[in-house]
């Protein structure tokens, strides 16, 4: 035996029996399944549990699953290999916002399919999407529910809180009051449009697109050029009300 490397021969690893040092460089095992098969495997494979069988006892819990269920390719089995993934997996689109961010799911959901379905139910219909009642909790039972698209969208952690004349609302909801679209008054804040006037303006009061400024019309855009300052900056100078240029 090489002096370097730690003596494995007849050790057993869960479904596997090494039978003998095969390879120095690099390190192989020469393995034994408990179905009978023979492989090669490196030893922090064997050691660290990664490689359990030769294979067969994946294949055999794979198709215990499927047959114990029968749901594999339903909306709801769908759900949870992706909540799981993002969770638990860096190379999932979407990790960092969720495992990322120390998000998991909880031990009976990751281990059980059924439970998973027996806790959150069927999807009410495909437009349905989990969601969890606190964004920063985990996926378990009593923080998930079955949201619509638009509980979906009003729940994202990315949602802006205004908060004017003591109330607090998301500005998906600002919106809504008014009669406006949420990227009309996302547009309107940026520009450098007063609380007031963001908050309270119906569509058709919507500031013009020609300013007047001396006697002088031109477009926002034309205006911006000429003066050599940004559509923000005009914004703050010019009073849509009074239409005045400050």
């Amino acid at each position: 035996m090489h002096k370097n490397i730690k003596e494995l021969t007849g050790k057993t690893f869960n479904y596997l029996t090494v039978l003998k040092l095969a390879q120095t460089k690099p390190v192989l095992w020469l393995c034994r399944c408990e179905c009978g098969v023979e492989k090669f495997i490196d030893t922090s494979n064997l050691v660290l549990g990664r490689t359990k069988s030769c294979g067969c006892k994946k294949a055999e819990m794979v198709g215990n699953a499927t047959r114990s269920h029968g749901k594999t390719g339903t909306a709801e089995y769908k759900t949870w290999i992706g909540i799981k993934g993002r969770c638990k997996y860096p190379s999932v689109n979407g990790y960092k916002n969720y495992g990322g961010r120390g998000i998991s799911v909880c031990t009976e959901w990751d281990v059980s399919f059924l439970q998973f379905l027996e806790d959150m139910g069927k999807k009410p219909d495909s437009s349905y999407t989990i969601e969890r009642k606190d964004t920063d909790g985990n996926y378990e039972r009593g923080n998930c529910y079955w949201a619509t698209p638009e509980e979906q969208a009003r729940n994202k952690r990315t949602n802006r809180v205004i908060e004017f004349n003591g109330e607090s609302m998301i500005m998906t909801d600002w919106a809504k009051r008014i009669g406006i679209s949420v990227q009309a008054l996302n547009q309107r804040i940026r520009r450098g449009e007063s609380l007031d006037r963001a908050l309270t303006a119906k569509r058709d009061e919507n500031p013009v697109r020609q300013v007047v400024i001396e006697g002088k019309s031109q477009t926002i855009k034309e205006w911006c050029e000429e003066l050599k300052i940004s559509r923000k900056t005009l914004y703050k100078r010019y009073d849509f009300e009074r239409r005045i240029y400050k």
